[in-house]
């Protein structure tokens, strides 16, 4: 918390039980009677001394660290610590149960005149502050912060020398990027995949959506991190017709049409021309762009035969390039559905 904040970790300060007041209890008790088995009327007290004596009186309850947000030049907001002093150099906490923080012994801290202190002065409303930060730089913030709770510090600070060059690369360029990073993922242990598949979902979904990208990303790690380790699960089939995942077919072509620059029921029924098994059968251009519909149907189409997934593609790939172009956010539509259906991509215009 100390280097997050960037302030002296040596100001941390541990809490203790205070000994005297304990003592002072124990030794009031009747000679033959042990603090352990007390036989004190008032049960809380009783469950207190038994507690505070079988921890040790000299065991550290917690941690504290003193601190005070202060303005800096140029309007910044820091955090300040400093040193808590006690007149026996140990901090022993009110006697009690509550929580550490509510027991702190403020009363015992040095004594100050009130005209010394340095006064908090209140910001003046007409002065000029600082923009809001951005919806992204807030969302920005919240993944940093979810990274260094559940990655560390030293994978925070890797990230934070890469953010400039990262930020510099076009839409088109992170798909290929990840390819790069697939063989040193594909060396991590299999029991590091659960946490890192889960502080990805959390990363994805810090702004409260999920993007065409995002969706591709987390297809592809998923077929090529998690299905290459359970092939045989990765390649049961289900289902040998075609009207048996019409439905599912119909969403996935209509989710590409609407990413399309083109008229959208052109792009869809461009890619129905391809599926000659399912003329009629086939419903309207559906309405949803929703990336959870997709998904729900990409994992049903998972467990379809080899033959379905390949007209499915084929189809999905007309879609993309019925208006003679392939536009980044179709391309990553098109190398997730390609990935959880385990089935290359077919050549594609330049």
């Amino acid at each position: 918390l100390a280097a997050r904040l960037q302030v002296d970790p040596a100001m941390v300060q541990s809490g203790h039980e205070d000994i005297h007041y304990y003592l002072w209890k124990e030794g009031r008790l009747p000679a033959n009677i042990l603090a352990e088995d007390s036989k004190l009327a008032d049960p809380l007290e009783r469950a207190r001394l038994k507690r505070i004596v079988a921890q040790g009186l000299s065991a550290p309850v917690g941690s504290v660290l003193p601190l005070r947000r202060v303005q800096a030049e140029g309007g910044a907001r820091l955090w300040q610590t400093g040193s808590w002093f006690f007149r026996d150099d140990v901090m022993f906490l009110v006697p009690g149960d509550s929580p550490m923080g509510l027991r702190l012994p403020l009363a015992s801290l040095p004594w100050i005149d009130p005209a010394a202190l340095e006064a908090d002065a209140e910001p003046d409303p007409f002065a000029n502050t600082a923009p809001l930060p951005s919806a992204e730089a807030v969302v920005q913030r919240r993944q940093l912060a979810l990274i260094a709770r559940r990655a560390g510090g030293e994978a925070l600070h890797v990230l934070e020398s890469l953010d400039s060059s990262l930020r510099d690369l076009g839409p088109e360029h992170k798909l290929p990027l990840l390819q790069l990073a697939l063989p040193a993922l594909k060396t991590l242990r299999p029991s590091a995949l659960a946490p890192f598949f889960e502080t990805l979902d959390a990363l994805v979904r810090a702004d409260g959506r999920v993007s065409p990208f995002e969706f591709a990303l987390q297809k592809l790690l998923l077929r090529h991190l998690a299905a290459s380790r359970a092939p045989a699960r990765a390649s049961m089939v289900q289902f040998h017709s075609f009207k048996a995942v019409a439905d599912e077919i119909s969403t996935v072509l209509s989710i590409l049409a609407h990413a399309s620059d083109r008229d959208s029921n052109e792009a869809y029924a461009a890619g129905a021309a391809q599926l000659p098994l399912l003329a009629g059968r086939l419903g309207p251009l559906a309405l949803t762009t929703d990336l959870v519909a997709l998904d729900v149907a990409l994992d049903k189409l998972a467990a379809a035969s080899g033959p379905i997934k390949q007209r499915l593609l084929q189809a999905a790939a007309h879609v993309v390039i019925s208006d003679g172009e392939v536009h980044v956010e179709e391309y990553e539509l098109l190398r997730a559905i390609a990935a959880t259906l385990d089935v290359p991509l077919p050549p594609l215009p330049a």
